[in-house]
């Protein structure tokens, strides 16, 4: 009797990721904006994205928001938010299914959204 071939284990493609400011790819744990067309802007550290399907960690949601010294979402990127800004406690995890931007954050901005007190309800 023959034996059957033995089917190798195909291995899975790595996830897909962002192009950042460099050029380069947003690795994971490199803090990041998302931008969503439903669930707003959300900042935090990014684990992967599929799609429009991006998974942060240690993110918070930028409810309001105003860059230092821009008027632009890039501008939070690049040099933070404002003392105006309204900012949302962290969450450990989240994954925005409708994301439409996805940009790489400098350590300043970085330090400005983490060190944002969280915003009350009033």
């Amino acid at each position: 009797m023959a034996k059957k071939p033995v089917k190798k284990a195909v291995p899975k493609k790595p996830a897909r990721r962002a192009p950042s400011k460099s050029g380069a790819f947003i690795k994971p744990g490199e803090y990041c904006i998302v931008r969503a067309r439903d669930a707003g802007v959300h900042a935090g550290e990014y684990v992967s994205h599929s799609g429009r399907e991006v998974a942060l960690k240690n993110s918070r949601r930028l409810w309001y928001w105003k860059a230092n010294d821009s008027v632009s979402l890039s501008g939070v990127a690049d040099a933070g938010v404002s003392s105006q800004s309204r900012i949302a406690p962290t969450v450990a995890r989240i994954v925005i299914g409708d994301a439409c931007e996805i940009i790489p954050c400098t350590k300043a901005a970085k330090d400005s959204i983490v060190s944002a007190p969280v915003a009350s309800a009033s």
